[in-house]
């Protein structure tokens, strides 16, 4: 689950001049809530099927027609400076294949500026004991566009302007916590980004 994305541009400021020589001070991660410490609907019995559900404020999971699953915090996590995480499984006795996807919408006021840069999206998972994926795969991906605030479900529907979804990463998931990295070209013209 990512708990951060940032870019490489500068800031710019309101009469129009920049710096780039460092990233956009005070505002770097564009994750809301990536550390899963903001849980208003409660901690646990979040359940997703194709419909889906938000869990920990700001992330929404879903899944297949036949792949129910459940999200709960996690407490204890023995990351420093993540003492909470969000857990997501296939619910017991479900035989459904289909892929469990956990996003965050950012809104266009929070990543215009993003458009035409590299982005970083880091976040730490593991895998639990009853993981299950090809290889022990967790797919990062981070989809674009061009319209604004379209919103989540209409990128699940596949209704935003100018889609364009990409894998930016491939983690192999063990039993213990590990930090995963990847690099992003975010497209001209972006005004939307999903990150999951």
């Amino acid at each position: 689950m990512p708990t951060s994305i940032h870019g490489t541009n500068g800031i710019t400021f309101n009469d129009g001049s920049t710096q780039n020589t460092r990233p956009a001070v005070g505002f770097r991660n564009r994750i809301i809530n990536g550390d899963m410490r903001i849980w208003q609907r409660g901690t646990s019995g979040f359940t997703a099927t194709n419909s889906g559900a938000f869990a920990a404020d700001r992330m929404y999971m879903f899944s297949g027609f036949a792949t129910a699953s459940t999200a709960s915090q996690v407490t204890n996590t023995t990351l420093s400076g993540f003492p909470l995480a969000t857990r997501i499984q296939r619910n017991s006795g479900n035989t459904g294949t289909a892929d469990v996807i956990c996003l965050q919408a950012i809104e266009t006021a929070n990543c215009q500026d993003l458009a035409g840069s590299t982005v970083t999206v880091s976040f730490y998972a593991r895998a639990g004991s009853n993981y299950s994926a090809a290889s022990n795969n967790l797919i990062a991906l981070v989809a674009t566009g061009s319209g604004s605030d379209q919103g989540i479900i209409s990128w699940i529907a596949q209704t935003w302007t100018n889609t364009l979804t990409a894998t930016v990463g491939t983690a192999v998931l063990t039993t213990s916590w590990q930090r995963f990295s990847y690099s992003y070209a975010v497209p001209a013209g972006t005004n939307e980004i999903v990150v999951g």
